[in-house]
């Protein structure tokens, strides 16, 4: 699909059809999309299919303001490259997943980053970052995973914490791919990590 982002081509199949729209928003909404031209266009397609009327590359340009530029091209020019070079129907709900899912990851670098720069009691940090990984787990709307209290954050914490103490600090969990987060919280946990045997 040569250069072309995997935003660009799914906002470009919405812009082609727009009964896509409910294969997408259950994956993803306009902040799921890393470039915020493409938050726009997605918010602006988005409100338009639900107030029933069409969303295609000439009725939202006349959303965004005219003089606006992306890249080199014009705003009419980038609306019909996007058209142009969509994904298929068939490819949605693939590509709305990888979005969703590189929006998490960012999500999850977040607050690894914020971990790293906090200097507080481990038992805390521990807490409040697998309370803020939680609450993106149940942002997600999966109905296999269930909601969580902040307690239930912070007993999953302590649990962590002295396992991890029991393995000389050892990640002892999923690895998150990042080495900072991965040593604050020595991993992700499921649900079933603490509600087995």
């Amino acid at each position: 699909m040569h250069d072309v982002s995997l935003e660009q081509a799914l906002i470009g199949a919405l812009l082609m059809k727009n009964d896509l729209l409910s294969a997408i928003a259950e994956k993803v909404t306009a902040d799921a999309f890393f470039e915020p031209v493409h938050q726009t266009i997605f918010d602006i397609c988005s409100n338009l299919i639900g107030m029933g009327k069409l969303a295609n590359p000439l009725t939202i340009k006349t959303f965004l303001p005219k003089d606006m530029k992306i890249g080199e091209m014009t705003v009419s020019q980038y609306v019909a490259r996007l058209a142009a070079e969509s994904c298929t129907a068939s490819e949605v709900p693939h590509f709305a997943g990888l979005i969703r899912d590189m929006a998490d990851r960012r999500i999850i670098a977040a607050v690894g980053e914020q971990l790293k720069a906090v200097q507080a009691d481990p038992s805390e940090l521990a807490a409040w970052g697998v309370e803020e990984l939680d609450r993106l787990a149940t942002s997600r709307n999966v109905t296999t995973t269930p909601a969580v209290s902040a307690g239930e954050s912070a007993v999953r914490a302590l649990d962590s914490i002295a396992v991890a103490f029991q393995n000389d600090g050892a990640i002892t969990g999923i690895s998150y791919g990042l080495p900072e987060l991965d040593a604050k919280t020595s991993g992700a946990r499921t649900w079933n990590h603490f509600h087995t045997g």
